[in-house]
């Protein structure tokens, strides 16, 4: 029982996500939570690696890759983000967290 109320519980968090949140939102919720869990603390932030393509990271964010690059594009040069491949170094993380709590 308390696994299935966790899993309903993430399942509604991700329906509030996509309905609700701004895709650059969702880019940078999901990004801190990937340094979180498992990203690489660097000098001035922390690396992501992206453990699957750019637009199967889109289609999780409930986005297209066009969109995706976009913002990431945008993202690039407010100097939140630099990406390299699959590889995302989130450069300002207090701008990043101020996005992700849109």
């Amino acid at each position: 029982m308390a696994s299935s109320a966790i899993w309903l519980r993430r399942l509604v968090d991700l329906v509030d996500e996509l309905s609700f949140a701004e895709v650059p939102t969702r880019i940078a919720r999901h990004l801190l939570r990937m340094a979180h869990e498992g990203g690489v603390e660097i000098k001035n932030g922390a690396r992501v690696d992206l453990p699957m393509t750019k637009t199967d990271f889109a289609r999780l964010l409930g986005t297209v890759s066009e969109t995706l690059s976009r913002v990431l594009a945008r993202l690039v040069d407010d100097g939140l983000l630099t990406v390299d491949g699959r590889t995302i170094i989130l450069a300002d993380v207090e701008a990043l967290r101020e996005l992700a709590e849109r």
